[in-house]
């Protein structure tokens, strides 16, 4: 985990690493929005009704705070439908709906309001201080405030558990130099290498669409651990 938080490793490794600058008071909350009709929000006991609620619970909670709405890179691109509309900004909450690495936008938080999306354990691994409203794979352990309950998760467990289940026993990696399984360690070193080459073709005036598709670090390597809900 802690690779990862350091190199800044998330499922999303081509969005670009910088501080934020928004809003007017110290302290942050970060809102994370998914695209309409997801999977993951049904199969994680959510709703797409839930979102309001979940906006409306972080300001209620947070007077002091300013509200950050992170809108999902895809509904960004116009491919698909968001929850949250320009509407939902002003007095206090603002929408980030460009490109920031998620790693780079965690560090810029104080909590985090989520209904089911990965960026909520990434949020965890980082030392935040999550509210689910669902149950999605790390929700129900002990970790985070949780809105819903599963009765099936009775049991305490460490973020180290649930990182070690999702990240390791439950997941595939797949190297993108030998086309072959490879250990969790050889995709993150080379997810850094392709960064690193992305990074390098953009600061000499290349275009992503110049870029073959496994020098591309959302393409061939991409570390995820989405699951519906056990």
């Amino acid at each position: 985990m802690e690779f990862l938080r350091r190199h800044r490793i998330s499922k999303y490794n081509h969005q670009p690493i910088h501080p934020i600058h928004i809003g007017t008071h110290e302290k942050k909350v970060l809102v994370i929005d998914q695209v309409w009709g997801d999977s993951s929000i049904l199969y994680g006991m959510s709703s797409d009704e839930a979102f309001e609620d979940m906006l409306c619970a972080a300001k209620e909670e947070h007077p002091d705070a300013d509200i950050l709405i992170k809108t999902h890179p895809v509904a960004n691109n116009g491919f698909r439908r968001r929850h949250f509309n320009e509407s939902a900004a002003g007095d206090g909450v603002y929408f980030i709906d460009y490109d920031i690495n998620p790693i780079s936008l965690l560090e810029a938080v104080d909590e985090v309001y989520v209904c089911t999306s990965q960026l909520g354990f990434e949020a965890l691994m980082c030392g935040k201080r999550v509210h689910t409203f669902g149950m999605p794979f790390y929700a129900g352990w002990g970790l985070t405030d949780d809105r819903k309950s599963c009765p099936r998760r009775h049991r305490q467990r460490t973020l180290e558990d649930v990182f070690y289940m999702a990240y390791i026993e439950y997941s595939h990696y797949v190297s993108y130099e030998t086309m072959q399984p490879c250990e969790i360690e050889t995709a993150m070193e080379e997810l850094l290498t392709l960064r690193q080459e992305y990074q390098d073709h953009l600061d000499h005036g290349g275009a992503t669409a110049d870029l073959p598709e496994k020098t591309f670090p959302q393409g061939a390597v991409r570390l995820s651990s989405e699951r519906r809900a056990a």
